[in-house]
């Protein structure tokens, strides 16, 4: 029984993570967009919507996969700076690399 959970589990996480992506892509067909971020723990928005973390789309990965047409992407952290990023997709991308500067330190 235990087995049958982990599975279970599995898949529903599997499941839950392509849920954002499938929403921006509408099962339209994409290309994977590498990323190479710095953070790579930073977290990934599509046009608003997180998707996920940098290092989930490395060219090892398959990429960041979007459709045609222009899309905003947004790099966020708590330690560093925002990163924003605009694309059209092409075949064959070059990929994205970003290292992402780290927020000032308040004075006190």
């Amino acid at each position: 029984m235990t087995r049958w959970r982990s599975v279970c589990l599995l898949l529903f996480l599997a499941t839950a993570c392509a849920m954002p992506l499938a929403r921006i892509n509408g099962g339209q067909p994409t290309v994977g967009v590498p990323l190479i971020v710095q953070p790579s723990d930073a977290k990934v928005l599509v046009d608003g919507v997180f998707v996920g973390r940098a290092n989930e789309f490395t060219a090892a990965k398959g990429g960041l996969p979007l459709t045609a047409g222009g899309h905003v992407i947004r790099l966020e952290s708590e330690e560093f700076l925002s990163e924003t990023i605009e694309i059209v997709p092409q075949p064959n991308p070059k990929p994205i690399e970003v290292k992402m500067l780290p927020r000032p330190k308040e004075k006190k």
